[in-house]
C-alpha cells in the first residue's frame, strides 16, 4: 500500500500489505473494509481460499496474511449496521455461484459453518465480483458478475449484472 497526504500529488514509501515467504501464492484483488473502530481489514484473492491482514495503524504496517475457511474469489467486506462483517465472495467450482460469510467479532472469525449460498446456479467460473450494501430495513443487495452458461454451447454464452436481496 502507498499512502498520499496531499490529495495524491506525492506519494509515501510503500506498506508490504502480503507476502508468502515460501513463493507459493500470489495475492490479488485485495479487498479494504475500515471498520468502525478505525482497524483496517484486507480479504485477499489467491486461488482457492481467501487470506486476511489487519492493520491497526492506518495501513503502515500489517498482520501476516492468513487463510480463511472461505473458498472463493474475489471478496468484499461490508460493516454491517449490527456490527458484523459481511465477506461476500465467487465461488468458482461447482455448483458455481455467490457465497458470504459472517464474522460477528470483527474479522478475527468467520462462520463457515453457516456459509450462505446466495446462488448456486452459474454456468461456468466466470463469476464473481461482488460488492454489498446494507438499506434501512436491514436488508443487504449484493451485486455480480454472472453467467448461466452451459458449457460447451456457444449458443447459450451470456454474461450479466446480477443482484441478491436477503437477510444476513
Amino acid at each position: 500500500m502507498i499512502r498520499s497526504t496531499d490529495m495524491g500529488r506525492t506519494w509515501g514509501s510503500p506498506a508490504l500489505l502480503a507476502e508468502d515467504a515460501e513463493k507459493k501464492l500470489d495475492f490479488g484483488e485485495p479487498c479494504l473494509l475500515r471498520t468502525r473502530n478505525g482497524r483496517l481489514i484486507a480479504m485477499l484473492r489467491t486461488e482457492g481460499y481467501l487470506y486476511q491482514s489487519d492493520s491497526a495503524d492506518d495501513g503502515r504496517t500489517w498482520t501476516p496474511a492468513v487463510k480463511t475457511a472461505m473458498w472463493g474469489f474475489p471478496a468484499h467486506l461490508l460493516e454491517l449496521k449490527d456490527g458484523r462483517i459481511l465477506c461476500t465472495y465467487g465461488y468458482r467450482r461447482p455448483p458455481y455461484g455467490l457465497r458470504a460469510c459472517i464474522s460477528a467479532d470483527g474479522g478475527k472469525s468467520w462462520n463457515i459453518q453457516n456459509e450462505i449460498i446466495l446462488r448456486d446456479d452459474g454456468g461456468t467460473r466466470d463469476l464473481g465480483y461482488p460488492s454489498s450494501v446494507q438499506f434501512p430495513d436491514g436488508r443487504v443487495l449484493t451485486t455480480y458478475w454472472f453467467n448461466q452458461e452451459k458449457p460447451g454451447d456457444p449458443k447459450s454464452e451470456t454474461r450479466f449484472i446480477a443482484g441478491t436481496f436477503y437477510r444476513p
